[in-house]
């Protein structure tokens, strides 16, 4: 029994090492394939990154709007029903629903669902690149696949995340203000003098880099599962999941330390 239980564990030991060492393997083969694209002779390939702006951006502004206002009439709604209980606070609720949209909830919000959407896609389509073999074959036409797959997805969510940003937080706010309306029978002025007294346009600029940073954290967790992909579709499953998970969990943690150390 005691030998059973060394082989197991010698085993397991074997096989973490190993996937170690292939997940460091990895991770260096895409840092250097990155380091030769910046390098080379740089093309930037414009019509890809419109193709990619539009179909990750554009084409999210629906799902984002009902994100945000859902977020705006729930924050709202919640925080009406104690200033309508205390009997006091609501000429300060416009500006105080519109700091909590504008600096955390509408950036985790739109990089979650950028995430999910998003990055699934881009680990999807890369991972298939990479089964199929389309990656050499856009090497044998002299094309460098960083070039022409990875900085067009990068420049493309660091530039629409931030206008889904903005999006989300003037949907939120208008969503607010009508549960705001039907709980405190607050009016627009009412509102919007409250949001102009008490807000800060600082944090709209706080919550515009912090879109910028998950754009990227998205792209880079993203493109790295898919372009690890080597085996099958089974594998690309596994990848896209993880890409999933890891990407929200990058933007959760990158909130906390801006949030924390930096704004």
């Amino acid at each position: 029994m005691r030998n059973l239980f060394l082989s197991i564990g010698k085993s397991i030991e074997e096989q973490s090492s190993d996937l170690g060492r292939g997940a460091f393997k990895n991770l260096g083969s895409f840092v250097f394939s990155i380091w030769e694209g910046l390098h080379r002779p740089y093309k930037f390939y414009f019509s890809e990154f419109v193709y990619f702006s539009s179909s990750s951006g554009v084409n999210a502004f629906g799902i984002i709007a009902i994100t945000s206002a859902v977020a705006g009439v729930t924050s709202s709604y919640l925080i009406a029903e104690e200033v309508r209980r205390a009997g006091v606070g609501a000429e300060f609720m416009g500006g105080g629903v519109t700091q909590m949209l504008v600096t955390q909830l509408v950036p985790i919000l739109v990089g979650l669902v950028v995430a999910g959407r998003t990055g699934s896609a881009i680990t999807a389509s890369i991972g298939t690149m990479k089964i199929t073999e389309q990656i050499e074959a856009l090497k044998s036409i002299s094309t460098d696949p960083i070039q022409f797959l990875f900085f067009p997805r990068l420049f493309g969510l660091m530039l629409m995340l931030p206008c889904l940003t903005l999006l989300g937080c003037v949907m939120g706010n208008i969503a607010g203000f009508f549960a705001a309306e039907r709980v405190l029978h607050l009016s627009w002025s009412t509102w919007t003098f409250s949001i102009l007294d008490l807000f800060e346009m600082e944090k709209l600029f706080h919550s515009i880099y912090k879109s910028i940073i998950f754009g990227a954290i998205i792209t880079f967790v993203s493109f790295y599962q898919g372009w690890t992909v080597h085996q099958s579709s089974e594998e690309l499953s596994i990848r896209i999941q993880v890409g999933v998970v890891g990407s929200m969990t990058f933007i959760l943690i990158a909130n906390l330390v801006m949030t924390v150390l930096v704004f």
